[in-house]
């Protein structure tokens, strides 16, 4: 009987040695995976922190009057930078459709290339354009007559700030989209965090710092194919990754071509998100 004692006796250790080391394999493996998701989250907050520095160093060097109509110096600071950006571009929107009237994808693609790179770079690249620049050096001109008593309103908006409207916004907007961009695409399509529910938690996290008009210059960004990425084809990060959930959709400029935008967004097929893509839809 020794033989088989003795094998026994090696069947029994070897299965020991196995379960020893499978019981080590798990181990390590979840180590790996738990140190993974630390410097995943780790360099999230770290990327929530730089965006948050980003919307702090934001600022427009711009002016206002005093009682004697003098003008002083005034900057425009971190998120009302957005509150005023809304309002230009609008005003933008409105001229044109004035000058053309309508303004459908064309418009509003030129309105948003004029709003980001400036009326001095538009006038330079589109001179077929000269009714809609020269009404935008008025607008501009307007706004800046201390002796205009109605210089906060044109074209039906209210041009309630305090700069050099329509001088162009590259400076602030392309490094502030580039950077809110990678930190929503290193969450959506990160190789530890694999899970949709996981994934929606730290976008939540991301979505609650920006504002609604941060939401709204997005979407403008998108509409206006300079943010195209956004949503298209290979990416879905307004509609499956609801970047734009508290967008207030009803204070948007009014115009058919934005309408239809927004219902398009709306009744775009999904795979993931179960809740309603606006926030104002929920209710």
């Amino acid at each position: 009987m020794n033989p088989f004692v003795a094998l026994a006796g090696v069947i029994v250790t070897g299965l020991a040695f196995y379960m020893q080391y499978e019981a080590n394999k798990q181990q390590r493996d979840f180590f790996y995976t738990d140190q993974a998701n630390r410097q995943f989250e780790s360099q999230f907050y770290e990327m929530l922190r730089l965006h948050r520095d980003n919307i702090t160093e934001m600022k427009i060097s711009g002016y206002d009057f005093d009682e004697h109509l003098k003008r002083i110096e005034k900057n425009t600071e971190g998120r009302k930078v957005f509150v005023t950006m809304k309002t230009e571009f609008e005003c933008l929107l409105s001229i044109y459709k004035d000058c053309n009237g309508t303004i459908g994808k064309r418009g509003f693609e030129l309105a948003y290339e004029l709003f980001f790179w400036g009326i001095e770079y538009f006038e330079k690249t589109y001179k077929d354009e000269s009714k809609f620049i020269a009404q935008c050096w008025k607008a501009r001109k307007q706004h800046g007559d201390n002796t205009n008593t109605n210089r906060k309103e044109f074209y039906n908006t209210n041009l309630d700030f305090n700069y050099k409207p329509f001088s162009g916004h590259a400076s602030r907007l392309g490094h502030y989209f580039r950077h809110l961009y990678m930190t929503v695409r290193f969450v959506a399509q990160s190789e530890i965090v694999t899970h949709y529910k996981d994934r929606m938690r730290f976008l939540k996290i991301l979505r609650g710092q920006l504002s609604n008009h941060e939401q709204t210059v997005l979407f403008y960004n998108w509409l206006g194919e300079f943010g195209a990425k956004w949503e298209d084809d290979k990416h879905r990060f307004f509609t499956e990754y609801c970047m734009i959930h508290n967008l207030w959709y009803h204070n948007l400029y009014d115009d058919d071509s934005i309408k239809e935008s927004i219902e398009e967004l709306r009744n775009k097929p999904v795979t993931y998100r179960k809740k309603k893509m606006f926030e104002m839809d929920e209710e």
